[in-house]
């Protein structure tokens, strides 16, 4: 990237690879970013919170927090083997 490029691309690949190395640090666990970033918040301050309040906390759309939600639920039933 050319050093006098705007800062919003600075900021865009800054995000972007913040969110690769925390995709590497949770694959060992079958985790994405998005759905570390739910459970971390689900653990500090989400006991009987709304999809819309995580969609605001978080500073997503609704479809990121059910997709993150299905997948962890997904992936908590095919550890336990209830498929």
């Amino acid at each position: 990237m050319r050093v006098d490029a705007p800062i919003g691309k600075w900021i865009a690949k800054l995000y972007k690879n913040h969110d690769q190395y925390v995709d590497n640090l949770l694959e060992d666990y079958n985790l994405n970013h998005s759905e570390g970033n739910l459970l971390v918040y689900l653990y500090k301050d989400g006991d009987g919170i709304s999809q819309n309040k995580l969609k605001e906390n978080l500073a997503v759309d609704k479809a990121t927090i059910s997709r993150a939600i299905y997948s962890l639920i997904s992936e908590f039933h095919n550890t336990l083997n209830l498929v």
